[in-house]
């Protein structure tokens, strides 16, 4: 997910990460994962405020 700059402090990513887990929800889903870029402080922070936790890392390799 990506948020256009001017939709930003809005509120719409917590709003759509809200609705994601309610749909997953009614159809029996009682986890939730996402994967985010560490490097993306911003999203990593709203994650973590919603409740997410960091339970694994990875990386891309390049050759």
């Amino acid at each position: 997910m990506r948020t256009a700059p001017w939709a930003r402090p809005r509120g719409f990513a917590r709003d759509i990460v809200h609705a994601l887990i309610n749909w997953g929800a009614q159809r029996g889903a009682d986890t939730a994962y996402l994967r985010v870029e560490a490097a993306n402080e911003v999203a990593v922070a709203r994650y973590l405020h919603e409740g997410f936790n960091v339970t694994c890392r990875y990386r891309y390799w390049r050759r």
